[in-house]
């Protein structure tokens, strides 16, 4: 019994720190237990997100990541035709510019031959072709679009005069200027083409625009067609043929036809100034002294053009050139 009391009174008198380290240490261990056991709430969001798993490379040369599919790659630079939808003066050459704008009040100046001699480019071309064919369009434009077509050397501009030129939409200032530029390209012609241009000239000489059989007319005459000779002869002596005569007139004179002159003289007295005056100053190139007193009369007209067309007849009876001979002494 003495033992166990000693056992007793000796933990009694021990140090208190190892019976606080007992106490915490029990306390430790409930702890523990309450957090394991205790149900845990779940998180929207994990407290972090995993990161990806990362490879370490080491001296070893690693290609450009490639662009993504859907991403466009740029394109190499080339030329690009220009697109229909913008306004056709932007599509064309800088020189053209006016000319095919619709709203450009200057589109035709006196100096633009000298400034677009041709054109070679291809939109130029169809440009310049679709003014051509273009009835809506001025008359004056069309027909420089279609002396530019001809000094732009363009294969198909008699094929496409002569379409213009059947078409009875066409205009009858137009259809002339067609019949026009038709003789002034019968030189570069083929064979076949002049074949067919003859004969439109000689079927326009019945049309029914009094432009077209003027121009018509001419064509024969400067070609040379004796069926252009056979007209004007007629056009001189027919009362129905007025509105033609002075072409009739003139064309004599190409011709050299002065045999014409007594017919010639009736019409120094024509109610048609226009016609007065054509035979005023063909009579006066040929020296025609017959011809003086109705120039003499005609030099104290009113009308301004009639007494110019006057004066400068007795003019050149006074002042004959050397190359005109009198009317009455026609030369081959």
């Amino acid at each position: 019994m003495k033992d166990a009391g000693d056992k007793t009174a000796s933990i009694r008198h021990r140090d208190p720190w190892v019976l606080w380290l007992c106490a915490l240490t029990i306390l430790a261990l409930v702890l523990t237990v309450v957090v394991c056991c205790w149900p845990a709430k779940e998180s929207p969001l994990p407290a972090r997100l995993p990161e990806p798993p990362r490879t370490v490379v080491t001296n070893i040369a690693v290609a450009p990541t490639p662009v993504p599919a859907l991403v466009a790659t740029p394109a190499t630079p080339r030329a690009m035709a220009v697109p229909d939808t913008l306004p056709l003066r932007y599509r064309v050459s800088p020189m053209l510019a006016n000319f095919v704008d619709r709203e450009c009040k200057t589109r035709v100046t006196a100096d633009f031959a000298a400034r677009v001699e041709r054109v070679q480019a291809s939109n130029d071309l169809a440009a310049v072709v679709a003014i051509l064919k273009d009835t809506t369009d001025g008359d004056t434009v069309r027909n420089e679009a279609a002396k530019l077509l001809a000094r732009s050397g363009y294969a198909d501009l008699i094929p496409d005069l002569l379409a213009i030129l059947m078409n009875p939409a066409e205009e009858p200032r137009f259809s002339s200027f067609c019949v026009q530029n038709l003789y002034e390209n019968y030189a570069t012609a083929d064979e076949k083409q002049r074949a067919a241009l003859d004969g439109v000239f000689v079927a326009r000489l019945g049309d029914p625009d009094k432009e077209v059989r003027r121009e018509s007319l001419l064509a024969l005459v400067r070609l040379g067609k004796p069926e252009g000779k056979k007209a004007a002869e007629q056009w001189l002596r027919d009362p129905a043929a007025q509105d033609v005569r002075d072409i009739a007139i003139h064309g004599m004179d190409s011709l050299n036809l002065r045999d014409q002159a007594p017919e010639i003289r009736r019409s120094l007295h024509d109610t048609n100034n226009v016609v007065r005056i054509a035979a005023m100053v063909v009579l006066s190139a040929w020296g025609d002294t017959e011809s003086r007193s109705a120039f003499e009369e005609a030099a104290k007209e009113s009308h301004p053009r009639l007494q110019h067309a006057g004066k400068l007849a007795l003019y050149r009876l006074d002042h004959p050139s050397p190359t005109n001979a009198p009317a009455s002494q026609p030369h081959d």
